[in-house]
């Protein structure tokens, strides 16, 4: 690159200057960083309550998701780079799931069953009920008959009727946990159906609860409505997906 020379007169004289040199780099811009953050599902309140001044609310807008059971805030979701968002959510204790209550598909062994029962003995009220339903299954026989027959009519139509009865002594109905339905609060006391069937020399079990689906149900609408109610009081735009 050639170089410029720079040419100034002062007077009767001629000065030549030289800026052929490297112009000293500048510090780059910072650049905004973006806040993001998951919590509790209060977290999302206590964030816009002490930001409010701060958060433009023509542009701020909260997402209310029943089924995923979370509230997320974003502060200006039309700009990638102001975009500042916080979700809450409410989660469903994992020691809970470990009973797999009503979900289909999922089963105990009769060994696995009683080393389950063995380490969550702490969420049976009644100590004595525990241990029968322990010994109940750990000696279980049960008894399985089978009746297969087939009929058909003159006029070509024909059925096969399977009918299976399984029986078995001194098995529990249902029993009784006091367990957090959600991280972080207070046991709640489930009535748990035992629930059982065989496949050829195996049998295995299951848990059911009528009132499970309602509790969670009820207990999440009342605590993010709670939230909610809380939200539109600072006066953010809240929708519903």
């Amino acid at each position: 690159m050639p170089k410029e020379l720079t040419l100034n007169v002062a007077g009767d004289r001629l000065i030549i200057e030289d800026r052929s040199g490297q112009l000293p780099e500048l510090p780059p811009i910072p650049k905004r960083l973006q806040f993001s953050a998951s919590g509790v599902l209060t977290s999302v309140y206590l964030f816009l309550a002490h930001r409010e001044k701060d958060i433009d609310k023509r542009f701020a807008v909260v997402m209310v998701d029943r089924k995923a059971l979370t509230i997320e805030a974003q502060t200006n979701p039309n700009n990638s780079i102001e975009n500042d968002t916080v979700l809450g959510k409410i989660e469903v204790n994992p020691e809970l799931r470990g009973f797999k209550i009503n979900q289909v598909g999922s089963n105990f062994s009769r060994e696995t069953l009683m080393g389950f029962l063995r380490t969550n003995r702490q969420y049976f009220p009644d100590k004595e009920a525990h241990g029968q339903l322990l010994s109940t299954v750990k000696n279980l026989k049960v008894n399985v008959n089978i009746n297969a027959s087939r009929t058909e009519d003159n006029r070509g139509n024909k059925a096969n009727e399977f009918d299976k009865k399984v029986t078995a002594e001194n098995v529990p109905v249902s029993t009784i946990i006091e367990i957090p339905v959600f991280v972080g609060e207070k046991p709640v006391r489930l009535a748990l159906d035992i629930c059982y069937d065989t496949t050829e020399q195996n049998v295995f079990f299951w848990f059911e609860s009528a009132e499970l689906n309602e509790v969670i149900y009820e207990a999440s609408n009342e605590r993010i409505e709670a939230e909610v109610g809380k939200i539109q009081e600072l006066g953010f735009l809240v929708l519903e997906k």
